[in-house]
């Protein structure tokens, strides 16, 4: 695959320039009372903040736009081991940090600073190199990647950690990561479509690493709707895994890993859906240890939870709905430290399991995923299963 190339980094603004002339002439308490209410146009950016990022000037931080009209000029000012700092708003840029280990933080969180890549195509944000080994991303929603590279985030062969952080609305990946190693805090990947493999999650031949993260209504043509994981490692810890599916092709709705060392602990797989085989996963060689997991609601033709083919799965305590050769199929999948339970989805929780819901017209599913379309709508966390549970 093409590596993403930087593209614009001009951010035009697009503010309001008649509003704020008006607001000069109001009291300035009113302004200060909401972030951004009134907001200003910098060259090089899009609707920022008019206080910025109410940060003092300190020596290796760099303030956007206090002291840069631009998060790109920033980040290449920036030394390594600084700091840039993003006041709230829409920031309309593709980013690019090559060979330097910084800090890139929105200073007012994920709900109040986007990075929106819908300008020029391709990865909205690109960490490139060895040398950018240490670089963090936190309290970010980024969106808005488009063309055949439009990820969310790309990393490629760099130490990269997310916390805090929003990937959604990519057409794409929301990330790709490409040899390095990259670990995510308390992130939401959503709502993200890859028109092949890896609609939430593409990792190859890297460590990946998420906790207490939620992967969500992402899809793939054909691999892994949600996770996308071959010749590497990939860690899922105290994880939410919910409603990603697979579209036109067959295999792993909510994750298929190929030739991976694939460890699970304290997660669900819920909702997912594939065509074929492997509605919550599709696990072909490689290993696969999966403690205290839950897999429920996941729907498919054949083993609507794991399916394996050729890898050494073990599963430690944890719970799948149905029976062996439904919930799980395929060789070399040892089950003693699994629990098969009769739990089945009730989305809107009212007693009723959603299937029957379906088939007697009562809910409608034009997808036919097997999930109710008014709960498709709904929070991902929200979604719910009835009957026996962990």
């Amino acid at each position: 695959m093409a590596t993403p190339t930087n593209g614009s980094r001009s951010g035009k603004g697009k503010g309001w320039r008649s509003v704020w002339i008006g607001v000069t002439v109001l009291t300035g308490s009113m302004v200060s009372l909401h972030w951004g209410l009134f907001p200003a146009t910098l060259e090089g950016a899009s609707v920022v903040s008019p206080r910025g990022t109410l940060l003092p000037a300190i020596p290796g931080m760099h303030r956007v736009p206090e002291d840069h009209p631009t998060i790109q000029a920033a980040i290449d000012a920036a030394m390594p081991g600084e700091t840039v700092a993003v006041a709230p708003g829409f920031w309309d840029e593709r980013l690019w940090i090559r060979d330097k280990s910084i800090t890139l933080r929105g200073v007012a969180g994920a709900d109040r600073t986007t990075l929106s890549g819908t300008g020029s195509p391709g990865a909205v944000v690109s960490i490139d190199g060895a040398l950018s080994a240490g670089t963090r991303i936190e309290g970010f929603t980024i969106s808005g990647g488009h063309g055949d590279d439009g990820h969310g985030v790309y990393v490629r062969g760099a130490d990269v950690a997310l916390r805090d952080t929003r990937l959604e609305r990519n057409s794409s990946s929301g990330l790709f990561n490409d040899g390095g190693q990259v670990t995510l805090f308390g992130c939401t990947i959503e709502s993200n479509a890859s028109p092949v493999s890896g609609g939430g999650v593409r990792a190859m031949r890297g460590d990946t690493t998420l906790v207490n993260c939620t992967v969500a209504r992402n899809s793939a043509g054909t691999f892994g709707g949600g996770i996308f994981a071959e010749d590497g490692r990939i860690q899922v810890i105290d994880s939410r895994i919910l409603a990603n599916r697979t579209t036109s092709g067959a295999w792993g709705g909510g994750m298929w890993a190929e030739r991976t060392d694939v460890f699970a602990s304290g997660s669900s797989f819920s909702g997912n859906s594939s065509i074929e085989s492997g509605g919550a996963a599709y696990l072909r060689g490689g290993t696969a240890n999966l403690y205290r997991c839950d897999f429920s609601g996941n729907t498919s033709q054949m083993a609507y939870g794991l399916f394996s083919e050729g890898a050494h799965v073990r599963l430690h305590d944890s719970t799948l709905c149905g029976i062996v050769g439904d919930a799980v199929a395929g060789d070399m999948v040892d089950v003693t430290g699994a629990r098969f339970s009769d739990c089945y989805l009730d989305c809107n929780r009212n007693g009723m399991r959603d299937s029957d819901e379906i088939a007697m017209g009562f809910q409608p599913d034009a997808d036919g995923n097997g999930i109710l379309d008014t709960c498709e709508q709904a929070d991902p966390v929200e979604l719910g299963w009835a009957g026996e549970q962990p």
